[in-house]
């Protein structure tokens, strides 16, 4: 039911690869509300508008009396989405509500856990998208150019990110993206066509904790990298490499995968652990998360 975690996943299929579940849950109240406005969107889909928006309301009605505020967002962004295309002004007072009634009684979020907090900042940032698309605000253009990079590649630089990370950049490769509510990096090599989603997470993640890798090394003392390199989709010869550095205070969680004129055969398993092993061998914990939500760039500081 968490359709933040859903969309995130869909959208990084055709570029970044590693889409794993949150360990955290919505709380039992929440998650029955979510449920039913699911339902309501799909009938708004599927039957009409009309049987939509009073699905919607249903959901409104299992909001208990003296329970949260913030959980009534749920049911204004259902009406929202149900909404015929033609009530634009209906619409966007749906989505305007709804962001109004996180910002007067926003959701509880545990400092103690990352998930939490980071699936909270995506559903809110997609919030604003449903106002500036449903309010017809300007967007910004969409970037087609799937070579451009935020930072360039540079011999020898050492990227910090806002997730309180350091590590060397691997040759070739430059920042294609900073995620706007965790920090993570996305990093992109325009000669090989090479991508690396590098993303801190939580010792205490129990997804993180579940995932199996058939292959590990010690590089040194309390620094684990356990990798598996396999087809992205059985059957199809495509492969990606996936990894999980274990440090003493966090897990490093890495994706490698390909895009644009690549190989069909997508990554090479040599090419893929050298750069796995550049990020294992040199990264490090600078401190806690500087953000959840809102996250600006990083940046890069002498060569390590």
């Amino acid at each position: 039911m968490k359709r933040s975690l859903i969309a995130a996943s869909l959208a990084m299929a055709g570029t970044v690869l590693l889409a794993v579940p949150s360990a955290w849950a919505y709380p039992p109240a929440e998650e029955t509300v979510i449920a039913a406005t699911v339902k309501a969107e799909l009938k708004g889909i599927f039957e009409s508008p009309q049987a939509g928006a009073a699905a919607c309301e249903a959901a409104r009605s299992l909001i208990a009396a003296g329970a949260p505020k913030y959980l009534a967002m749920h049911v204004e962004r259902c009406l929202g989405l149900v909404t015929p295309a033609g009530a634009h002004a209906e619409r966007c007072a749906h989505y305007q509500s709804a962001l109004a009634i996180w910002k007067a009684s926003p959701a509880p979020i545990d400092l103690d856990d990352d998930d939490s907090g980071i699936v909270r900042a995506q559903f809110v940032r997609e919030m604003k998208q449903d106002v500036a698309a449903g309010c017809n605000e300007a967007d910004k253009p969409a970037d087609t150019d799937p070579d451009r990079l935020l930072i360039a590649p540079k011999a020898g630089a050492v990227l910090t990110t806002q997730e309180g990370l350091s590590y060397a950049l691997p040759d070739g490769f430059g920042v294609r993206s900073f995620d706007p509510d965790s920090g993570l990096a996305n990093l992109r090599n325009p000669t090989t066509h090479m991508i690396i989603r590098v993303e801190r997470s939580s010792l205490h993640s129990a997804s993180t904790i579940a995932l199996k890798f058939p292959e590990r090394e010690i590089l040194a003392p309390g620094v684990l990298l356990e990798w598996d390199y396999k087809e992205f989709l059985p059957g199809t010869g495509a492969y990606v490499l996936y990894g999980r550095i274990t440090l003493p205070t966090a897990y490093v969680v890495l994706g490698v995968t390909t895009y644009g004129k690549s190989s069909p055969k997508g990554v090479d398993k040599a090419t893929g652990l050298s750069v796995l092993h550049r990020i294992a061998q040199t990264v490090r914990v600078t401190g806690p998360r500087r953000c959840i939500g809102e996250c600006g760039p990083g940046r890069l500081v002498t060569a390590r």
